[in-house]
């Protein structure tokens, strides 16, 4: 028999047995009938994984290429089944440039890998070696849909695009998050880092 307010999504069930070495039936099976108080724990990015999250590190360098732009990209491809969410994009310029960044504006709107594929390294030795996101980058191409532009100075100073928590980005299946200079003949250095898990039942769409 079901339980009344019964809690369906496991991953924070997980986390609670995980954290405090709980055995037997998970150690908060529903709600309570009124607003019950929360506890928050101050706990570093080494408890990520214990909420089924895994974090990924990748950088692209793109080489000046004459008469052609520079072009960075994380794509989540449809079939992934999981939510990426982007913690941090820094990036520098060999010239003086104007980065666009740019989403797909519909997850239907299929957009390829870039030619040229980076492995991603994982954050922590517990989560797959392999990251679903795919890092990629080629030279000549365009904004999808435009999100910022961002002036770079001549291989002087990085630029961070996410600056808080609020400015991650949510990157769900079929979604594409990409970089790319306007001015042609310059090179693109990207550096990404991402959290990834698998999408829950009531996320899918």
């Amino acid at each position: 028999m079901a339980l009344y307010n019964e809690i369906l999504v496991g991953r924070f069930n997980k986390l609670l047995s995980k954290l405090f070495s709980m055995k037997g039936q998970a150690p908060a099976p529903q709600l309570s009938s009124e607003i019950t108080p929360g506890i928050v724990f101050s706990l570093g990015v080494e408890v990520r994984y214990l909420e089924s999250w895994e974090r990924y590190w990748a950088i692209t360098v793109t080489p000046a290429v004459a008469a052609q732009t520079s072009l960075s990209q994380l794509q989540n491809r449809s079939t992934t089944g999981i939510v990426a969410v982007i913690e941090s994009v820094t990036f520098f310029t060999g010239l003086a440039n104007s980065i666009e960044i740019s989403k797909n504006p519909l997850p239907t709107i299929f957009t390829s890998d870039l030619t040229t594929p980076v492995s991603a390294i994982r954050d922590d030795l517990r989560s797959r070696p392999q990251s679903s996101v795919i890092c990629s980058f080629q030279n000549t191409g365009g904004a999808l849909s435009l999100i910022r532009r961002v002036p770079t100075v001549a291989n002087v100073l990085a630029v961070d695009f996410i600056l808080d928590d609020n400015m991650e980005v949510v990157l769900m299946p079929a979604d594409v998050f990409r970089l790319n200079t306007q001015i042609v003949n310059d090179s693109l250095t990207v550096m990404y880092r991402w959290r990834e898990r698998a999408l829950e039942e009531s996320e899918k769409f």
